[in-house]
């Protein structure tokens, strides 16, 4: 791939960029029924450095529980 990444610790060059899409359920109240949750994560590979970004969010209808994010970036890399 040829993605180019800036995040705090700098630009990186030749990144792969991964997507991944899935669905799990839980059962928070037996009564109501399972509850459906639909996750997106997106990850940023770099050459030489490996993981630079990750983003991960988990969705779903219930009002109780919504949507929740996951957000990592590097902040920090020694050259």
């Amino acid at each position: 791939s040829n993605i180019e990444l800036k995040v705090k610790a700098g630009k990186f060059k030749r990144c792969v960029y991964i997507k991944g899409n899935g669905k799990t359920e839980f059962i928070a109240d037996t009564r109501s029924g399972p509850n459906q949750v639909k996750i997106i994560s997106e990850e940023w590979i770099c050459p030489g450095v490996g993981l630079v970004k990750e983003k991960r969010v988990e969705s779903t209808d219930s009002s109780a529980f919504g949507t929740q994010e996951y957000y990592k970036e590097l902040i920090n890399y020694a050259r």
